[in-house]
Protein backbone atom coordinates (compact mmCIF):
# COMPACT_ATOMS: atom_id res chain seq x y z
CA UNK A 1 0.00 0.00 0.00
CA UNK A 2 1.15 3.27 -0.75
CA UNK A 3 1.40 6.47 0.66
CA UNK A 4 1.23 7.00 4.69
CA UNK A 5 -1.32 5.07 6.66
CA UNK A 6 -4.36 6.68 8.11
CA UNK A 7 -4.62 7.14 11.96
CA UNK A 8 -6.08 4.46 13.79
CA UNK A 9 -7.80 6.99 15.79
CA UNK A 10 -11.74 7.90 16.03
CA UNK A 11 -12.87 11.11 15.13
CA UNK A 12 -12.59 13.89 18.12
CA UNK A 13 -15.86 15.37 16.26
CA UNK A 14 -19.07 14.00 18.76
CA UNK A 15 -22.54 13.93 17.87
CA UNK A 16 -25.23 16.57 19.07
CA UNK A 17 -25.80 15.87 22.26
CA UNK A 18 -29.67 15.66 21.10
CA UNK A 19 -29.11 12.15 18.73
CA UNK A 20 -26.53 10.21 21.14
CA UNK A 21 -29.59 8.02 22.24
CA UNK A 22 -30.89 7.68 19.37
CA UNK A 23 -27.35 7.09 17.22
CA UNK A 24 -26.89 4.23 20.43
CA UNK A 25 -30.56 2.60 19.01
CA UNK A 26 -28.81 2.72 15.36
CA UNK A 27 -25.49 1.19 16.59
CA UNK A 28 -27.48 -1.67 18.23
CA UNK A 29 -29.30 -2.50 14.45
CA UNK A 30 -26.64 -2.81 13.03
CA UNK A 31 -24.43 -4.88 15.60
CA UNK A 32 -27.63 -7.24 15.83
CA UNK A 33 -27.80 -7.27 11.80
CA UNK A 34 -23.85 -7.79 12.19
CA UNK A 35 -24.33 -11.26 14.70
CA UNK A 36 -26.70 -12.83 12.33
CA UNK A 37 -25.29 -12.30 8.99
CA UNK A 38 -21.87 -12.04 10.00
CA UNK A 39 -22.08 -8.27 8.52
CA UNK A 40 -18.71 -6.31 7.66
CA UNK A 41 -18.46 -3.15 9.21
CA UNK A 42 -19.79 -0.99 6.42
CA UNK A 43 -19.46 2.32 6.25
CA UNK A 44 -15.99 2.58 9.29
CA UNK A 45 -15.40 5.81 10.41
CA UNK A 46 -17.80 8.14 8.78
CA UNK A 47 -20.54 5.73 10.28
CA UNK A 48 -21.55 8.27 13.05
CA UNK A 49 -21.30 11.41 10.54
CA UNK A 50 -23.92 9.80 8.48
CA UNK A 51 -25.91 8.50 11.03
CA UNK A 52 -26.18 12.16 12.96
CA UNK A 53 -27.16 13.53 9.35
CA UNK A 54 -29.70 10.89 8.61
CA UNK A 55 -31.34 11.92 12.23
CA UNK A 56 -30.91 15.55 10.92
CA UNK A 57 -29.85 16.51 14.79
CA UNK A 58 -33.25 15.26 16.59
CA UNK A 59 -33.42 13.29 19.17
CA UNK A 60 -36.15 10.93 18.14
CA UNK A 61 -37.23 7.26 18.77
CA UNK A 62 -36.13 4.91 16.35
CA UNK A 63 -36.92 1.17 16.01
CA UNK A 64 -34.49 -1.22 15.56
CA UNK A 65 -35.40 -2.33 12.63
CA UNK A 66 -35.96 1.12 11.14
CA UNK A 67 -32.58 1.65 11.82
CA UNK A 68 -30.57 -1.32 10.55
CA UNK A 69 -33.04 -1.20 7.15
CA UNK A 70 -32.32 2.36 6.75
CA UNK A 71 -28.39 1.30 7.17
CA UNK A 72 -28.53 -1.58 5.18
CA UNK A 73 -30.00 0.72 2.28
CA UNK A 74 -27.55 4.13 2.43
CA UNK A 75 -24.99 1.24 2.16
CA UNK A 76 -26.43 -0.04 -0.86
CA UNK A 77 -26.64 3.41 -2.45
CA UNK A 78 -22.82 3.56 -1.18
CA UNK A 79 -21.90 0.76 -2.97
CA UNK A 80 -23.76 0.70 -6.01
CA UNK A 81 -25.51 -2.57 -4.82
CA UNK A 82 -28.93 -3.24 -6.88
CA UNK A 83 -31.92 -4.83 -5.56
CA UNK A 84 -31.24 -8.57 -5.94
CA UNK A 85 -27.52 -8.44 -5.55
CA UNK A 86 -26.69 -9.51 -1.92
CA UNK A 87 -24.55 -6.27 -0.56
CA UNK A 88 -22.03 -8.61 1.40
CA UNK A 89 -21.06 -9.59 -1.43
CA UNK A 90 -20.06 -6.50 -2.74
CA UNK A 91 -18.38 -5.41 0.64
CA UNK A 92 -16.44 -8.62 0.55
CA UNK A 93 -15.33 -7.92 -3.04
CA UNK A 94 -13.83 -5.07 -1.90
CA UNK A 95 -12.10 -5.98 1.27
CA UNK A 96 -11.45 -9.13 0.98
CA UNK A 97 -10.99 -10.13 -2.44
CA UNK A 98 -10.75 -13.86 -1.94
CA UNK A 99 -13.22 -14.60 0.51
CA UNK A 100 -16.79 -16.24 -0.50
CA UNK A 101 -19.83 -14.70 0.74
CA UNK A 102 -22.65 -17.04 2.40
CA UNK A 103 -26.51 -16.39 1.34
CA UNK A 104 -28.29 -14.02 3.79
CA UNK A 105 -30.72 -16.11 6.26
CA UNK A 106 -33.39 -14.95 8.75
CA UNK A 107 -34.06 -11.31 8.93
CA UNK A 108 -30.88 -10.32 6.68
CA UNK A 109 -32.60 -11.73 3.70
CA UNK A 110 -35.94 -10.00 4.64
CA UNK A 111 -34.18 -6.83 4.79
CA UNK A 112 -32.40 -7.27 2.05
CA UNK A 113 -32.87 -6.63 -2.13
CA UNK A 114 -34.00 -10.09 -2.90
CA UNK A 115 -33.90 -12.40 -5.84
CA UNK A 116 -36.97 -11.84 -8.15
CA UNK A 117 -38.27 -15.58 -7.88
CA UNK A 118 -38.62 -14.70 -3.97
CA UNK A 119 -40.67 -11.56 -4.64
CA UNK A 120 -43.10 -14.09 -4.63
CA UNK A 121 -43.91 -14.70 -1.34
CA UNK A 122 -47.75 -15.62 -1.14
CA UNK A 123 -48.20 -18.73 0.91
CA UNK A 124 -44.73 -18.07 3.28
CA UNK A 125 -43.84 -16.68 6.71
CA UNK A 126 -43.71 -13.42 6.41
CA UNK A 127 -42.03 -12.69 9.63
CA UNK A 128 -38.69 -11.39 7.97
CA UNK A 129 -40.36 -9.85 4.95
CA UNK A 130 -40.83 -6.13 6.45
CA UNK A 131 -43.10 -3.86 4.26
CA UNK A 132 -43.65 -0.41 5.81
CA UNK A 133 -46.16 0.06 2.32
CA UNK A 134 -48.50 -2.55 1.25
CA UNK A 135 -51.57 -2.70 -1.68
CA UNK A 136 -54.86 -4.57 -1.97
CA UNK A 137 -56.87 -4.09 -4.57
CA UNK A 138 -59.13 -6.40 -7.02
CA UNK A 139 -59.24 -7.08 -10.76
CA UNK A 140 -61.90 -9.31 -12.78
CA UNK A 141 -59.38 -11.55 -15.19
CA UNK A 142 -61.78 -13.25 -17.77
CA UNK A 143 -64.60 -13.53 -15.68
CA UNK A 144 -62.91 -14.13 -12.24
CA UNK A 145 -62.65 -11.62 -9.43
CA UNK A 146 -59.03 -11.92 -8.08
CA UNK A 147 -57.49 -9.77 -4.99
CA UNK A 148 -53.63 -9.06 -4.54
CA UNK A 149 -51.89 -7.67 -1.74
CA UNK A 150 -48.47 -6.18 -3.29
CA UNK A 151 -45.93 -4.98 -0.61
CA UNK A 152 -42.82 -2.77 -1.06
CA UNK A 153 -39.52 -3.78 1.00
CA UNK A 154 -37.26 -0.86 1.94
CA UNK A 155 -34.87 -1.13 -0.72
CA UNK A 156 -37.43 -0.53 -2.89
CA UNK A 157 -38.29 -3.95 -4.49
CA UNK A 158 -42.11 -4.96 -4.92
CA UNK A 159 -43.30 -8.21 -3.64
CA UNK A 160 -46.63 -10.50 -3.60
CA UNK A 161 -47.92 -11.50 -0.24
CA UNK A 162 -51.14 -12.34 -0.56
CA UNK A 163 -53.11 -13.70 -3.37
CA UNK A 164 -56.95 -14.49 -3.15
CA UNK A 165 -59.83 -15.78 -5.19
CA UNK A 166 -62.37 -13.26 -5.04
CA UNK A 167 -62.96 -9.55 -4.53
CA UNK A 168 -61.80 -7.58 -1.47
CA UNK A 169 -65.39 -5.60 -1.53
CA UNK A 170 -66.84 -9.18 -0.39
CA UNK A 171 -66.32 -8.93 3.69
CA UNK A 172 -65.26 -12.76 3.87
CA UNK A 173 -62.26 -12.55 1.53
CA UNK A 174 -61.25 -8.92 2.64
CA UNK A 175 -61.01 -10.85 5.97
CA UNK A 176 -59.55 -13.91 4.96
CA UNK A 177 -56.54 -11.72 3.29
CA UNK A 178 -55.71 -9.64 6.04
CA UNK A 179 -56.17 -12.36 8.67
CA UNK A 180 -53.88 -14.45 6.33
CA UNK A 181 -51.15 -11.60 6.49
CA UNK A 182 -51.38 -11.04 10.42
CA UNK A 183 -51.15 -15.10 10.94
CA UNK A 184 -48.05 -15.17 8.75
CA UNK A 185 -46.56 -12.62 10.74
CA UNK A 186 -46.33 -9.47 8.36
CA UNK A 187 -44.26 -6.92 10.46
CA UNK A 188 -46.42 -4.23 11.60
CA UNK A 189 -45.29 -3.01 14.81
CA UNK A 190 -43.87 -0.26 13.80
CA UNK A 191 -46.43 0.78 11.63
CA UNK A 192 -47.62 -0.27 7.74
CA UNK A 193 -49.18 1.97 5.14
CA UNK A 194 -52.00 0.36 3.69
CA UNK A 195 -53.21 1.69 0.22
CA UNK A 196 -56.85 0.79 -0.99
CA UNK A 197 -59.38 1.90 -3.43
CA UNK A 198 -61.35 3.09 -0.27
CA UNK A 199 -63.56 0.12 0.05
CA UNK A 200 -65.53 0.23 3.75
CA UNK A 201 -65.50 -3.23 3.42
CA UNK A 202 -61.72 -3.68 3.60
CA UNK A 203 -60.90 -0.72 5.19
CA UNK A 204 -62.77 -2.50 8.35
CA UNK A 205 -60.95 -5.60 7.71
CA UNK A 206 -57.82 -3.89 7.94
CA UNK A 207 -58.77 -1.66 11.24
CA UNK A 208 -59.62 -5.25 12.80
CA UNK A 209 -56.62 -7.20 11.54
CA UNK A 210 -53.94 -4.32 12.60
CA UNK A 211 -56.02 -1.77 14.77
CA UNK A 212 -54.04 1.33 15.11
CA UNK A 213 -50.99 -0.10 13.74
CA UNK A 214 -52.45 0.62 10.37
CA UNK A 215 -52.36 3.65 8.44
CA UNK A 216 -54.81 3.80 5.47
CA UNK A 217 -54.33 5.77 2.29
CA UNK A 218 -57.24 6.05 -0.09
CA UNK A 219 -56.59 6.02 -3.76
CA UNK A 220 -57.46 9.71 -4.85
CA UNK A 221 -58.02 8.63 -8.55
CA UNK A 222 -60.45 6.30 -7.46
CA UNK A 223 -62.66 8.53 -5.00
CA UNK A 224 -62.59 11.06 -7.52
CA UNK A 225 -64.48 8.85 -9.94
CA UNK A 226 -67.35 7.91 -7.22
CA UNK A 227 -67.34 10.82 -6.26
CA UNK A 228 -68.27 12.32 -9.20
CA UNK A 229 -70.11 8.83 -10.48
CA UNK A 230 -72.67 10.84 -8.17
CA UNK A 231 -72.96 14.27 -9.66
CA UNK A 232 -75.06 15.58 -12.24
CA UNK A 233 -72.86 15.94 -15.26
CA UNK A 234 -73.20 20.05 -15.49
CA UNK A 235 -71.18 19.75 -12.01
CA UNK A 236 -68.92 17.25 -12.79
CA UNK A 237 -66.36 19.71 -13.70
CA UNK A 238 -66.58 21.99 -10.89
CA UNK A 239 -66.58 19.32 -8.53
CA UNK A 240 -63.66 17.67 -10.16
CA UNK A 241 -62.10 20.87 -10.03
CA UNK A 242 -62.31 21.43 -6.12
CA UNK A 243 -61.59 18.20 -5.79
CA UNK A 244 -57.81 17.95 -6.97
CA UNK A 245 -57.25 21.60 -6.18
CA UNK A 246 -58.04 20.94 -2.45
CA UNK A 247 -55.36 17.99 -2.90
CA UNK A 248 -52.39 20.65 -3.89
CA UNK A 249 -52.50 22.77 -1.22
CA UNK A 250 -51.14 21.76 2.23
CA UNK A 251 -53.11 19.16 4.52
CA UNK A 252 -54.81 21.40 6.89
CA UNK A 253 -56.44 23.89 3.58
CA UNK A 254 -56.85 20.77 1.97
CA UNK A 255 -59.01 19.53 4.93
CA UNK A 256 -61.01 22.73 5.39
CA UNK A 257 -61.83 22.65 1.57
CA UNK A 258 -62.76 19.09 1.43
CA UNK A 259 -64.87 19.25 4.17
CA UNK A 260 -66.62 22.53 2.99
CA UNK A 261 -67.26 20.54 -0.19
CA UNK A 262 -68.71 17.78 1.56
CA UNK A 263 -71.22 20.18 3.39
CA UNK A 264 -72.64 21.59 -0.33
CA UNK A 265 -72.69 18.19 -1.95
CA UNK A 266 -75.24 17.24 0.84
CA UNK A 267 -78.22 19.28 -0.41
CA UNK A 268 -77.82 17.79 -3.88
CA UNK A 269 -75.70 15.26 -4.52
CA UNK A 270 -75.85 13.09 -0.99
CA UNK A 271 -74.09 9.52 -2.31
CA UNK A 272 -71.50 11.84 -3.57
CA UNK A 273 -71.29 13.65 0.29
CA UNK A 274 -70.86 10.09 1.61
CA UNK A 275 -68.33 8.96 -0.22
CA UNK A 276 -66.17 11.77 -0.30
CA UNK A 277 -66.89 11.92 4.12
CA UNK A 278 -64.97 9.11 4.56
CA UNK A 279 -61.97 9.61 2.24
CA UNK A 280 -61.03 13.03 3.36
CA UNK A 281 -58.75 11.70 6.03
CA UNK A 282 -57.67 8.41 4.26
CA UNK A 283 -57.03 10.85 0.89
CA UNK A 284 -54.54 13.13 3.10
CA UNK A 285 -52.54 10.54 5.12
CA UNK A 286 -49.78 10.53 2.74
CA UNK A 287 -49.22 14.49 2.89
CA UNK A 288 -49.63 14.21 7.29
CA UNK A 289 -46.50 11.68 6.75
CA UNK A 290 -44.56 14.44 4.36
CA UNK A 291 -44.04 11.95 2.01
CA UNK A 292 -42.44 14.13 -1.43
CA UNK A 293 -42.31 12.92 -5.06
CA UNK A 294 -42.08 10.75 -7.07
CA UNK A 295 -43.11 8.36 -4.07
CA UNK A 296 -46.09 10.20 -2.81
CA UNK A 297 -47.78 10.13 -6.18
CA UNK A 298 -47.57 6.06 -5.81
CA UNK A 299 -48.59 5.89 -1.93
CA UNK A 300 -51.77 8.00 -2.82
CA UNK A 301 -53.14 6.15 -6.16
CA UNK A 302 -53.71 2.38 -6.57
CA UNK A 303 -51.59 2.70 -9.67
CA UNK A 304 -48.87 0.29 -8.47
CA UNK A 305 -51.32 -2.42 -8.26
CA UNK A 306 -53.11 -2.26 -11.10
CA UNK A 307 -49.81 -1.95 -13.33
CA UNK A 308 -48.85 -5.26 -11.36
CA UNK A 309 -52.33 -6.88 -12.94
CA UNK A 310 -51.87 -5.16 -15.98
CA UNK A 311 -48.40 -6.45 -16.69
CA UNK A 312 -49.36 -10.03 -15.36
CA UNK A 313 -52.36 -10.11 -17.84
CA UNK A 314 -49.98 -8.56 -20.70
CA UNK A 315 -46.56 -10.39 -20.04
CA UNK A 316 -48.00 -13.80 -18.49
CA UNK A 317 -49.33 -15.41 -21.48
CA UNK A 318 -51.97 -17.68 -19.37
CA UNK A 319 -55.43 -18.06 -20.68
CA UNK A 320 -56.88 -18.99 -17.41
CA UNK A 321 -59.30 -16.99 -15.30
CA UNK A 322 -59.17 -15.40 -12.36
CA UNK A 323 -56.38 -15.55 -9.36
CA UNK A 324 -55.43 -18.77 -11.78
CA UNK A 325 -53.92 -16.48 -14.17
CA UNK A 326 -53.03 -13.84 -12.15
CA UNK A 327 -50.09 -15.69 -10.51
CA UNK A 328 -49.00 -17.28 -13.78
CA UNK A 329 -48.37 -13.44 -14.79
CA UNK A 330 -46.82 -12.18 -11.39
CA UNK A 331 -44.02 -14.09 -12.00
CA UNK A 332 -42.70 -13.16 -14.99
CA UNK A 333 -44.01 -9.32 -14.14
CA UNK A 334 -41.89 -9.52 -10.85
CA UNK A 335 -38.74 -10.71 -12.57
CA UNK A 336 -39.32 -7.75 -15.26
CA UNK A 337 -39.84 -5.05 -12.74
CA UNK A 338 -38.10 -2.22 -11.35
CA UNK A 339 -37.97 -1.06 -8.36
CA UNK A 340 -40.72 1.15 -6.95
CA UNK A 341 -39.88 4.85 -7.93
CA UNK A 342 -38.88 6.77 -4.95
CA UNK A 343 -37.91 4.18 -3.05
CA UNK A 344 -34.66 5.86 -1.40
CA UNK A 345 -36.88 7.57 0.76
CA UNK A 346 -38.98 4.56 2.23
CA UNK A 347 -36.51 3.96 5.11
CA UNK A 348 -37.48 8.09 6.82
CA UNK A 349 -41.06 7.25 5.45
CA UNK A 350 -40.62 3.64 8.07
CA UNK A 351 -39.58 6.28 10.46
CA UNK A 352 -42.54 8.78 10.39
CA UNK A 353 -44.37 5.54 10.36
CA UNK A 354 -43.17 4.42 13.61
CA UNK A 355 -43.68 7.85 15.41
CA UNK A 356 -47.35 7.95 14.15
CA UNK A 357 -48.20 4.95 15.24
CA UNK A 358 -46.51 5.50 18.98
CA UNK A 359 -48.16 8.43 19.25
CA UNK A 360 -51.73 7.21 18.24
CA UNK A 361 -51.27 4.12 20.54
CA UNK A 362 -54.45 3.68 22.42
CA UNK A 363 -53.67 3.96 26.77
CA UNK A 364 -53.17 1.08 28.71
CA UNK A 365 -56.48 -0.05 30.18
CA UNK A 366 -56.41 0.72 34.33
Amino acid sequence: MSGARKSGKRSSRRAPAGVNESLETWRRGLRRLADQGKLLCLLGEGMEALLTAALDGKNRPVDEAVAAATLLHVAQGVLGVGPHQDIRASVGGALRPRSRPTPAKGPLRGALGLPAADSFLEGRDLSAAWCPVIWVGSQEIRGAWASLALGAGIDGVRRVIALRAGSVRDANVADELVADLVARGLPSASGILVVTSGSRTLDASVERGWGHRAILSHCRHRVLDEVLSHVVESERAVVQAQLTGAWSLPSDEGRALLQDLVKRLERNAPGAAERLARSVEASLVVDLLDVDEPLKERLTSMGTCGMAFKRALQWGGSTEAGIQGLATGLMVWLGRTRRLMGWQVLGSLAAVLQRTVAASAPAPRP
